[in-house]
C-alpha cells in the first residue's frame, strides 16, 4: 500500500520565526547595567527582515525608543537609530545590538546595514547583555573597525560586502578619528504617598536626578575645525509609590538605614525598583539580639537577617541581627540591610491585590527560579552592586578611600558584585552555581577584602 502526505501533514518552520525567538531569549534587557537605557528600548518583533548574500544569512529588526534622546552636536544629527541584528556565517551565529549616529548632510541610518551607500556616521554596537563592544566608522557605506576588536569583524565585514558605491563621494579619504560622548540622563520622579490599607493616593513631590556618563567614541572626520564633542540627553519620566518604611533599629544598623534611606538620596527605593505600583504595604524594620532560622534539614541557625510576611496582613517585618551587624565591617553590614529590603520587595510583588504589569510579569519570572533567594540572584546582583557602589563612594567616603590607598587602586565594579553575592552563593542558587569555577574564586577573594574595611558608620546629619 502506498502512502502520501498532504501539505497540512508536515510542519515547516520559518527560519526567520526561529531567529526571532532566539532573539527574544538571547536579549537580556533586565541584565543591561545601564536599566535607564534598557527601559527606553523597545523591539518591534514583527519587523525581522532576512537576507542572504555570499552564503551568509542576514536578519534585522527595528528597534525604537520610548522617549526619543536628543543628539546636539555640530557633528552628528539629532536623532538615534537602532537594530537587532543576527548574522549567520558557516553556521555560527553573532549577534548585536547597534545604536546608530548618523552625520550630518548625509542620510539618516535607515534600519538595515545592507542600505549604507550614502550614509556616514558611527556605529555603537552592544551585546544583546547590554555590554558595550566598540564601534564601527561607516564612510559612504564603507566599513571600518577602528578599535581592532575581533567581535566585529563579521559585521564589519557583511556591512562591507553591500558597499559597491562607484560615486565621487567614496573617494574621499577615509578618516576616524576620537571623541568624547556625554550622555545626561535626566531622571524625573513623580513620588505618591499610599494610605495603608485603602486604595487612595495623592502626589507630594517630584524629584529630579541627573546622572552623567562620559565615554570615547570612534566618528568619522568631519569638515570643520570645531570640537565634535557630543551630547546625548535622555528624559526618564516615573510614577513611583512610596512604601512607609517604620524603623526600630538601635546602634549601627539605625544609622546605617538613615543613611541609606536618606530623603532626596534613597539608596533603599532606589534598589527595590521604588515600589513601582499601587503599594499597600508598610515595611517594619526592627533590631533583634540574635536572629535565627530554620534550614532546609530542620536545624535551627544564626543569619543576619530576616524578613517575614503573615499572609493577609498589610505589614512586611525585617529583623536585623545586632551581634552580626556590630561586628562586620559598615558596608558589608549595609548589604545585609539591602538584602533584607529586597527579599520585602519580593514579597511584596508576590502579595499585593493592586499588581501592576510589571508585577504581574515578575511573578511569571519568580516561578522559573523556585525561591527568593534563586530569584535574587537573577535579577538584583546588578541593582545591589551599583547601590553599594554608589553608596560606598559617596556615604562612606572615607572607608572608600581608604580602600584605594591600601590596595592602590579604586573599588571596581566587581568587588561591589563580588559582596553582593554575600547570603546568596552560601546558598548554592542557581544563577551562583552556574557561575564558572574561576569566576566563584575571584568573587569569593574580592569579596574578603570586606574583612579589612571600617566598621565605623558616619552620624547621619
Amino acid at each position: 500500500m502506498l502512502f502520501s502526505c498532504s501539505p497540512e501533514d508536515t510542519a515547516v518552520i520559518n527560519p526567520t520565526d526561529a531567529i526571532t525567538n532566539q532573539l527574544k531569549k538571547d536579549l537580556k534587557l533586565d541584565q543591561f547595567k545601564n536599566q535607564t537605557f534598557a527601559k527606553n528600548l523597545v523591539v518591534n518583533w514583527e519587523s525581522m527582515k532576512r537576507t542572504e548574500k555570499d552564503g551568509i544569512e542576514i536578519y534585522e529588526m527595528e528597534v525604537e525608543e520610548k522617549n526619543p534622546t536628543i543628539i546636539k552636536s555640530n557633528l552628528f544629527q539629532n536623532k538615534l537609530k537602532y537594530e537587532l541584528i543576527i548574522i549567520k556565517k558557516e553556521n555560527v551565529s553573532y549577534s548585536y545590538l547597534i545604536e546608530a549616529y548618523s552625520s550630518l548632510k548625509y542620510a539618516l541610518f535607515n534600519n538595515s546595514v545592507q542600505k549604507l551607500k550614502n550614509f556616514t556616521g558611527t556605529l555603537n554596537v552592544f551585546k544583546l547583555d547590554g555590554s558595550s563592544i566598540n564601534q564601527l566608522v561607516v564612510n559612504n557605506g564603507k566599513s571600518k573597525n577602528p578599535s581592532g576588536n575581533s567581535s566585529l569583524n563579521t559585521l564589519n565585514e557583511v556591512i562591507n560586502l553591500y558597499n559597491t558605491s562607484p560615486n565621487i563621494n567614496s573617494r574621499v579619504p577615509e578618516c576616524t578619528l576620537s571623541e568624547h560622548v556625554y550622555s545626561v540622563y535626566s531622571i524625573y520622579t513623580n513620588h505618591y504617598t499610599v494610605t495603608v490599607g485603602t486604595s487612595s493616593y495623592t502626589t507630594y513631590y517630584t524629584t529630579l536626578k541627573t546622572v552623567t556618563i562620559t565615554e570615547l567614541m570612534s566618528v568619522p572626520c568631519g569638515t570643520s575645525e570645531d570640537s565634535y564633542d557630543i551630547t546625548k540627553r535622555f528624559n526618564v519620566y516615573r510614577d513611583v509609590f512610596d512604601v512607609e518604611i517604620i524603623p526600630e533599629l538601635t546602634g549601627k544598623a539605625k544609622c546605617l538605614n538613615a543613611l541609606l534611606d536618606k530623603n532626596g538620596n534613597s539608596f533603599v527605593q532606589n534598589l527595590l525598583a521604588n515600589f513601582e505600583g499601587k503599594s499597600e504595604f508598610n515595611i517594619n524594620i526592627v533590631s533583634k539580639d540574635i536572629v535565627t532560622n530554620k534550614d532546609e534539614n530542620g536545624i535551627v541557625k544564626e543569619i543576619n537577617g530576616k524578613t517575614t510576611y503573615v499572609p493577609g496582613s498589610t505589614s512586611i517585618t525585617i529583623e536585623i541581627n545586632t551581634s552580626r551587624i556590630d561586628n562586620t565591617s559598615a558596608l558589608d553590614a549595609a548589604r545585609t540591610i539591602l538584602h533584607e529590603y529586597i527579599h520585602a520587595d519580593i514579597l511584596r510583588k508576590l502579595n499585593t491585590q493592586y499588581p501592576s504589569t510589571g508585577d504581574l510579569d515578575f511573578k511569571k519570572t519568580y516561578e522559573a527560579y523556585g525561591n527568593q533567594h534563586g530569584a535574587m540572584g537573577a535579577l538584583y546582583i546588578n541593582s545591589m552592586r551599583d547601590a553599594l557602589k554608589e553608596f560606598h563612594k559617596n556615604v562612606l567616603t572615607d572607608d572608600y578611600n581608604k580602600y584605594t590607598n591600601y590596595y592602590g587602586e579604586a573599588p571596581t565594579d566587581a568587588f561591589y558584585e563580588a559582596l553582593a553575592w554575600g547570603g546568596l552563593r552560601e546558598n548554592d542558587v542557581k544563577a551562583w552555581v552556574d557561575l564558572p569555577a574561576e569566576k566563584k574564586a575571584a568573587i569569593v577573594s574580592l569579596a574578603n577584602r570586606a574583612i579589612l574595611l571600617s566598621k565605623t558608620v558616619p552620624f547621619p546629619n
